[in-house]
């Protein structure tokens, strides 16, 4: 080593440190260390704030993603889907059924897509916990049910543990062709109807239904405000105009 030269070790050391400060100084990582902030203090803590617990207030828990970077959305994914396999594992062997939980991926094409070349880090990480969920989690009581409007974009494994489908309505060829695959041969032409179903109407395919069905599901009342935009609507003169401010507002609190 020549005199006033740093090692391979000391350079490693360094870019670890460099990377950490980064990590440290993002507040897009916030979360995973603002624990004793919030009274954080041990796991069982942890379980009590996403609402399990032995005085659980409500059978349905709704964790809100929807604001991370998606940078950080598939590692949070990942660290709770995996807390929660894991904490069933170790309940004792007679009692691994009782009260079984369901885990609904919303949009899951963003945290469970299929494996590519040059993906991120926390991509894989994400996928390879849900594909273990998807293959192991039933025999713990852990079970899921995957929502998203690119299903060509899902990791493969995780479809093929599916028993059933709810079809809406898709428009892309590789979406379509995926479950014209799925479903038996007879049944095959109510694939044609997948573009042209209205809004809560869907196909449903698998274990639970003797016959592929076309169904109408029923609307939730009040809607979720996740319509299509109109602009014939509100394009109008007289239309409210789009409210930047609080839009602004809310950024600068989420910062």
């Amino acid at each position: 080593q020549v005199e006033g030269s740093e090692s391979p070790f000391g350079q490693m050391l360094r870019g670890l440190q460099l990377r950490l400060g980064n990590r440290l100084s993002d507040k897009r990582w916030y979360c995973f260390r603002s624990y004793e902030e919030l009274g954080v203090e041990d796991v069982g803590a942890w379980f009590k704030r996403i609402g399990i617990g032995e005085d659980s207030a409500s059978d349905i828990q709704i964790i809100d993603c929807s604001m991370l970077s998606f940078e950080v959305l598939p590692f949070v994914c990942a660290i709770i889907a995996r807390m929660l396999l894991e904490v069933r594992e170790y309940v004792p062997a007679n009692k691994r059924f009782n009260d079984p939980w369901v885990l609904v991926l919303e949009e899951a094409h963003n945290y469970v897509r299929p494996r590519r070349e040059g993906e991120g880090r926390g991509i894989g990480v994400s996928r390879e916990t849900f594909e273990r969920i998807a293959k192991e989690g039933r025999k713990f009581g852990l079970s899921l049910v995957v929502a998203s409007q690119r299903p060509s974009d899902i990791s493969q494994t995780v479809l093929s543990q599916c028993a059933n489908f709810l079809i809406h309505r898709l428009q892309n060829p590789d979406d379509i062709e995926h479950f014209r695959k799925i479903v038996p041969s007879q049944s095959r032409r109510l694939m044609d109807q997948i573009t042209v179903l209205r809004a809560g109407e869907g196909i449903i395919v698998g274990s639970a239904v003797h016959i592929p069905s076309r169904v109408q599901v029923v609307r939730p009342d009040p809607e979720p405000s996740s319509q299509s935009s109109s602009p014939f609507t509100f394009w109008r003169e007289d239309a409210p105009a789009f409210d930047i401010g609080g839009a602004l507002s809310n950024w600068v609190d989420e910062e």
